[in-house]
């Protein structure tokens, strides 16, 4: 009686920012992940609505996007190393800056208080100031004009590339065998 072993297999989501997509592009990414030992089990492609409806930008940057829009600067996990960080760059104590509702916004109260203002101009803006990183997917920059600290204020235009009318994002599955392509390999060398 034969033994058969089953690798063990590992799949990976790749995808082709809106920027990048085009045919030329997914050829050479599905031409690339072959060379590299990864056979593409599936494809399609997402569009700007899809993406925009199921919320999956906001999803796939989740911290990210739930700091810049959906929690408040006072709900925000800051530990003491990274609030004196924003004290020593902006002069103020995290905690009551925090909550004041007036001296740091996330980006949607910002866009509300200002909303003539394009998500590409406060992303101009903000990173024109001093910026601070409070935790992992989180930086505040200060708005020299308005005055007012803003928490992920990148965000607004980082997510529009995603979900702008006509855009779309390729996507892939890609499956590999973990002995001759291990998950470190496939992350450090191939994507």
């Amino acid at each position: 009686r034969a033994l058969h072993v089953l690798a063990a297999m590992n799949t990976a989501l790749v995808f082709i920012k809106p920027h990048a997509v085009n045919d030329k592009v997914v050829a050479l990414a599905k031409d690339f992940l072959g060379a590299a030992g990864c056979a593409v089990v599936g494809e399609g492609v997402l569009t700007a609505e899809a993406i925009g409806a199921k919320g999956i930008i906001d999803d796939h940057y989740a911290a990210l996007a739930a700091n810049a829009v959906k929690l408040k600067p006072s709900e925000l996990l800051v530990g003491d190393k990274n609030k004196a960080a924003f004290k020593e760059a902006f002069g103020a104590d995290w905690d009551g800056a925090a909550a004041d509702g007036a001296t740091v916004l996330n980006l949607a109260d910002f866009r509300a208080k200002y909303p003539a203002m394009s998500v590409l101009e406060i992303e101009k803006r903000w990173r024109a100031g001093k910026t601070v990183k409070l935790a992992p997917g989180t930086y505040v920059s200060l708005l020299e004009e308005e005055k007012v600290m803003v928490i992920n204020g990148f965000y607004g235009s980082m997510r529009e590339k995603f979900v702008a009318p006509g855009v779309s994002v390729a996507w892939m599955v890609a499956e590999f065998d973990e002995a001759s392509v291990p998950w470190s390999k496939s992350r450090t060398e191939i994507i």
